[in-house]
């Protein structure tokens, strides 16, 4: 096919008034954030024996917290509730990374945000790990209590589960004989 030069050039205007909109809001210094990292090391360190645990940012709503897996369960993903941070405005104000897990999403209900970590594994050989509360600003809140839970099925998984029961079950029914 062949363009004009003029719709050309309206392309390339279009794109070029648009491209700064498409950039990314940039963190603000008031963002509280969470980030679960994999250390080589740890100093204290909080040893966890299940898939349920929780925590506390410290009195400034921050904080720098060590565990070491020791349930027994390598841990496919990871769900964190606390109650919405004081001030802070949902999504824009959170922030969340890993480099254990390669997603993090948000959501709230009813005054309490989730923080998602999934698409990753932490391996169940005592491995350390570690979760940072940081905050430039009003953070998390003095004394916030985190619930953590570890290997909450997956949406997607479940499905999956469904799709099969529900497949056996028409197999099951299809194969019994008519009777007369």
């Amino acid at each position: 096919m062949n363009m004009s030069k003029g719709r050309i050039a309206i392309l390339v205007l279009l794109v070029a008034l648009w491209a700064p909109l498409a950039q990314a809001d940039p963190i603000t210094p008031n963002d509280p954030r969470i980030i679960i990292n994999d250390p080589p090391t740890c100093t204290t360190i909080t040893s966890i024996f299940g898939t349920t645990f929780t925590f506390m940012s410290n009195s400034s709503g921050s904080g720098f917290l060590c565990f070491r897996n020791e349930s027994q369960v390598a841990w496919f993903n990871i769900s964190i509730d606390v109650p919405q941070p004081p001030n802070t405005i949902f999504p824009n104000d959170f922030f969340c990374a890993s480099d254990i897990f390669s997603t993090c999403t948000f959501s709230l209900n009813g005054g309490i945000l989730n923080i998602f970590f999934t698409g990753g594994i932490l391996p169940d050989d005592g491995r350390f790990f570690t979760i940072d509360l940081s905050s430039d600003g009003t953070g998390w809140g003095p004394n916030a209590q985190f619930t953590a839970v570890a290997n909450i099925p997956e949406p997607g998984t479940m499905s999956l589960l469904g799709i099969g029961l529900g497949s056996l079950l028409v197999r099951r029914r299809m194969r019994r004989p008519v009777s007369a």
